[in-house]
């Protein structure tokens, strides 16, 4: 049985466009994450002027980060 070559062209761009949406939402996923990252700690240095934003960030991350990584485990 031959294979034509418009199926064997057919057969590799299959699923092309779903992997283009996964990669599409990864890459958004990661920038939103890198975007807070970057400005959280003039977040919390402008809503708690009077604590230093290192001590701010521990006491808020710090739960959070452990609750989320125990409902991940």
């Amino acid at each position: 049985m031959a294979v034509s070559d418009e199926d064997a062209h057919v057969a590799r761009l299959k699923g092309k466009y779903a992997a283009m949406v996964v990669c599409w939402l990864l890459g958004n996923g990661c920038l939103f994450s890198w975007n807070s990252m970057l400005t959280i700690e003039d977040y919390y240095g402008y809503l708690f002027p009077k604590y230093h934003s290192s001590r701010v960030l521990t006491l808020v991350y710090q739960p959070f980060a452990l609750v989320t990584i125990s409902m991940l485990t």
